[in-house]
């Protein structure tokens, strides 16, 4: 059992969390995350590390079913923190003297400790920062603090840019373009850079079930070889990373048919675990 700290609403639907666990607090590295368990029957989810500060972990989520409502109501303590998982950002190990962040959403969290780090060593770094309106906005004392540009865009007329991030990702002379959201607006955001000539970085963590590489559930085609997203990741050069075929085996979840018609084409490859395939 880890005792929680803090677990507040931060916009609608979304939380922070704050646990207290010593030690992953001490080893995390910016791109990493956790597995969380509620309780001792809950599914396993996976969370962003938004930062770590003393012996607590500061996790952002979005509740989106039932696991995710169930840990938004805990206030005392949660079952079980696993982590940190995943590799450190592949930023970390480039150099760059300019740096464009686009976050989607609560992909925001995962930018921030990245954004932490650079700065330390100098890098400039900007955001553009999409959502469906401004209410949706998180952790803007952060984003004020560690970025030197920053457009927020919503797709409503509640601030002053509106439309897609797409439509406001220039070439102003970026080393990398690195996209953390919703898996379309990544493919974009690469098809883009791609455009530009600016090397890019996509976080798979958006299509992460189990976290542990059990189930099979975030596996995708990078350079032409199967790789999971918890495992391997969860952050890829994004032009290498097979979006077409990512998006469609995302749809064949979607039907029962299609789930069967995944686990007869994977073979081994396919976990299994992740209870897609059994709803």
């Amino acid at each position: 059992m880890y005792r929680i700290i803090k677990n507040r609403e931060i916009a609608k639907n979304v939380f922070e969390l704050v646990v207290e666990n010593e030690l992953i607090a001490s080893h995390f590295k910016p791109g990493q995350f956790v597995v969380v368990m509620p309780d001792e029957t809950s599914e396993k989810i996976p969370l962003t590390i938004y930062k770590t500060e003393g012996s607590c972990v500061s996790m952002i989520y979005q509740v989106v079913g039932k696991t995710t409502y169930d840990l938004s109501k805990k206030n005392d303590y949660i079952f079980s923190i696993l982590g940190p998982l995943g590799k450190p950002s592949i930023i970390l190990n480039m150099e760059a003297k300019k740096v464009l962040f686009v976050a989607g959403g609560v992909g925001i969290a995962p930018v921030i400790p990245q954004a932490v780090e650079l700065k330390k060593r100098g890098v400039i770094c900007d955001l553009i920062y999409g959502m469906k309106t401004i209410d949706n906005c998180i952790l803007k004392d952060d984003i004020d603090k560690y970025f030197d540009d920053v457009i927020i865009v919503t797709e409503d007329n509640t601030a002053d840019h509106i439309g897609l991030v797409t439509d406001y990702v220039d070439d102003l002379c970026y080393d990398f373009i690195i996209a953390i959201g919703p898996v379309i607006m990544m493919k974009k955001v690469v098809e883009l850079a791609e455009e530009l000539k600016v090397p890019s970085i996509v976080s798979m963590n958006p299509i992460m079930i189990d976290g542990t590489g059990m189930c099979g559930a975030c596996r995708l085609f990078y350079d032409g070889i199967i790789h999971y997203a918890c495992i391997d990741g969860p952050e890829f050069i994004g032009a290498k990373v097979d979006f077409d075929s990512l998006i469609k085996r995302m749809d064949m979840y979607k039907t029962i048919e299609g789930r069967k018609y995944l686990e007869e084409i994977e073979g081994d490859t396919h976990h299994g675990g992740c209870g897609n395939c059994e709803q």
